[in-house]
């Protein structure tokens, strides 16, 4: 007898709790029915939004969204249509109780029909909405880096600033909306685009390392032009601390749709007409002062025939896609390679110099 007794305590028990469930149950569903507003002492991102309906909590709510960014003054608006409807969304869950599924949350629930279990987590802004616009925003707000320059300019070498790029951080800024918490302009985050060379390695550009100068007969037109072009190309290149310099990838490809003419070439030890003619007199001059300068020669070849312009074995021909002259620059500092014109000799003169 006294085992039956403990088997129906055990079973009122178990009755009981189920009653006190079903009940919970019952009164939860009869809340949901009948109740439109937020319970009382309800709060959404540090905003009070106790007996508002969803509509109401929604505008208020919606004031805490971002809808523009800012640089420099400029506004960009954002659309947040997803974003709102997303916020629309999760207060709604907070509106209506969850269903209690242990004794614990029965007796909560008991004590306090407003007793919500989980709340969620509540996101102002629907992320892949503002990656996408932000992303669009790119062209308008990057801003690619200018270098810093130096010319020959009247009888003097003139230097030109560098101007610093910007780069929009998608990211970055994507993170500052999230942490945002009104409708005020976001500030757009942007990294720096470092210009290369910039203001100071051009102030260090001081000293002569090497020249070379070598002659030839302005009466050959054709062969003048191809020398002229040439020059006029590798004249105010900059060449990096460590870069290698080509000849070919500075001057180009000599053709006639690129301006040059038709004139002597050497090629298997034969003299023949060829575009470009004379342009390995640029190449070989600017070899001779490479080797004043003392910097690596990474590519070079002679001509089949020996040439009047430098002593044999001292010149450098180029074949576009076959041959090129190549240095690398060993110093610490920027290069700049001159020719200067000298007008008096109707170019008669090539001169080059670092």
């Amino acid at each position: 007898m006294l085992a039956r007794n403990k088997m129906f305590f055990i079973l009122g028990g178990i009755l009981l709790s189920q009653l006190l469930a079903s009940a919970a149950v019952g009164l939860t569903l009869s809340y949901k029915l009948g109740h439109t507003r937020a319970p009382e002492g309800t709060k959404v991102l540090g905003e009070d939004i106790s007996r508002l309906t969803l509509q109401e909590a929604v505008g208020k709510l919606q004031n805490q969204v971002p809808n523009a960014v800012v640089l420099d003054g400029k506004v960009y608006n954002l659309t947040t249509t997803k974003s709102i409807s997303k916020l629309q969304g999760q207060i709604s869950e907070l509106f209506l109780p969850s269903v209690p599924s242990t004794f614990r949350d029965v007796l909560r629930f008991l004590n306090d029909p407003r007793y919500v279990q989980g709340q969620p987590q509540i996101e102002r802004l629907d992320r892949q909405e503002m990656l996408t616009q932000l992303e669009q925003l790119k062209p308008a707000v990057n801003r690619p880096s200018s270098p810093a320059t130096i010319v020959f300019e009247g009888n003097d070498f003139v230097k030109h600033a560098a101007q610093e790029g910007r780069d929009l951080d998608v990211q970055a800024t994507l993170g500052a909306l999230l942490q945002a918490s009104n409708e005020q302009p976001v500030p757009l985050k942007v990294n720096p685009v470092i210009p290369h060379p910039d203001n100071n390695d051009i102030d260090r550009i001081t000293d002569v390392l090497g020249d070379s100068s070598t002659t030839f007969d302005p009466r050959n037109l054709s062969r003048t032009h191809n020398i002229k072009l040439a020059a006029q190309a590798l004249n105010g290149k900059l060449v990096a601390p460590g870069e290698v310099f080509s000849f070919n990838s500075s001057v180009g490809e000599r053709t006639m749709a690129a301006g040059y003419l038709s004139a002597p070439v050497i090629v298997n030890q034969q003299v023949v007409p060829g575009d470009g003619g004379g342009v390995c007199q640029d190449s070989s001059t600017l070899y001779q002062a490479v080797l004043q300068s003392h910097l690596t020669v990474v590519e070079r070849h002679s001509h089949s025939l020996p040439v009047s312009y430098v002593p044999v074995g001292g010149d450098a021909t180029v074949a576009y896609g076959l041959l090129d002259f190549r240095f690398r620059n060993d110093t610490p500092d920027y290069i700049l390679t001159h020719i200067p014109e000298n007008s008096d000799v109707n170019f008669a003169c090539l001169n080059m110099e670092f």
